[in-house]
């Protein structure tokens, strides 16, 4: 049975960030287009070398090295940024915290402003300036935010705890009665993907599809230990594949998967 990943991960993300960072900052975006809902920046570097970034609200953002077919740019969004962003100057590209939120800061025409792709909920992209929304892919008022040209511009809220800070105390809110299994529980209330809690789990000594209530206070203080060593893992750069599936730490609960020596290409492979 295939696994194939078709959108990004937060711990995904946090893993290209080193090579997105160092292949973007500094390039001059030549040219905007539209491919669906992504928005694909062309990016000149020295030396005539060229990178092709794809920034897609429902799957996340990543480096291809394919030649795209049915790059247009009547979308309003992607015309509003040809006009505003052209000819910049990349000076920063970061994620916020370890969340699915990309920020890429732009020096063009005289002013600085962000490019900013959430690939949360329905997804969005949006071009930020002085902190107030001047782009939007869509336009939305959430109960959490507002976000609308004009506005100002406030991030999607972290949901849950924080994965590499989980202490002995957290182990009441990760613990309850029902049918759920202890993989679907800590998905739920600690920010952090569903692969990454499965493995933990695994690590720990504990099967992800176990019910909630085998989770024992000494099975969650070894499962947030191996939790921290899988973003640990991720973050310096480890490449697997699994069935079409690509993770950036060796996916042991799922036999351990093939070691590759590309994160990016993989990515590339499987998204594009």
């Amino acid at each position: 049975m295939r696994r194939d990943k078709r959108s990004m991960t937060s711990l995904d993300l946090a893993a290209l960030m080193p090579v997105l960072s160092r292949r973007l900052e500094g390039g001059v975006i030549a040219n905007v287009y539209g491919l669906g809902e992504a928005v694909i920046l062309k990016v000149s570097k020295g030396g005539g070398k060229r990178e092709w970034l794809v920034l897609h609200p429902r799957v996340g953002a990543w480096l291809t090295r394919y030649e795209l077919e049915g790059l247009g740019h009547e979308h309003p969004l992607v015309r509003g940024l040809r006009k505003a962003i052209r000819g910049g100057r990349i000076l920063a590209v970061w994620q916020a915290g370890l969340d699915r939120v990309l920020f890429i800061e732009v020096e063009a025409k005289g002013s600085r402003a962000k490019l900013v792709l959430e690939f949360v909920r329905e997804g969005n992209i949006l071009l930020v300036r002085d902190g107030k929304v001047e782009l939007a892919l869509r336009e939305r008022e959430m109960r959490d935010r507002v976000v609308k040209r004009g506005e100002t511009y406030v991030p999607p809220p972290r949901l849950g705890l924080d994965p590499l800070t989980l202490t002995p105390d957290d182990y009441e809110l990760a613990s309850a009665k029902g049918r759920l299994t202890a993989a679907a529980l800590l998905s739920r209330v600690i920010s952090a993907p569903g692969e990454a809690v499965a493995e933990a789990l695994f690590r720990a000594g504990l099967n992800p599809r176990a019910k909630v209530r085998e989770l024992s206070r000494e099975v969650f203080e070894a499962f947030a230990q191996e939790l921290r060593e899988v973003y640990v893992e991720a973050l310096e750069g480890a490449c697997y594949v699994v069935d079409g599936a690509f993770y950036p730490f060796k996916p042991l609960h799922l036999g351990g998967g093939r070691k590759a020596s590309n994160l990016l290409e993989v990515t590339d492979d499987a998204l594009t």
